[in-house]
């Protein structure tokens, strides 16, 4: 019959050498620790996400615009969206209240039409 007191102390010894052999190096994490790391958030992740997401609006306006205003004649506004200018609530407006914008829209179809005449330019230049 086995003693119950020396299985213990080898049980114990081999185990300590265990945890001893898998503890992590000075300034490495543990397994455990790391895994749990893996499923926390951090703020350089957000902040990639927001940046990703940007840079897919930005290509989204930039796209909407390029399709909606595919003809050179009605090009008015060279901006990432066109509701740019009347970004306000649609209601609670008093008459007289809303700024008539068709100067503004004269004088950048009148800046794309000179950008356009210079790319010409450029182009015939070259060839």
């Amino acid at each position: 019959m086995r003693d119950k007191g020396s299985i213990a102390a080898v049980a114990t010894f081999f185990g300590a050498v265990a945890v001893f052999s898998l503890k992590p190096a000075e300034g490495e994490d543990s397994a455990i620790h790391s895994m749990i790391n893996s499923y926390r958030s951090r703020a350089e992740d957000w902040a990639e996400i927001n940046a990703l997401h940007t840079k897919a609006a930005e290509q989204a306006g930039f796209d909407r615009n390029l399709f909606e205003n595919a003809s050179n004649k009605h090009r008015y506004v060279d901006v990432s969206y066109p509701e740019a200018f009347h970004s306000h609530a649609p209601r609670n407006i008093q008459a007289g209240q809303l700024v008539n914008l068709d100067h503004v829209v004269e004088h950048y179809k009148k800046e794309y039409q000179k950008a356009e005449e210079r790319k010409a330019k450029k182009l015939a230049d070259q060839n």
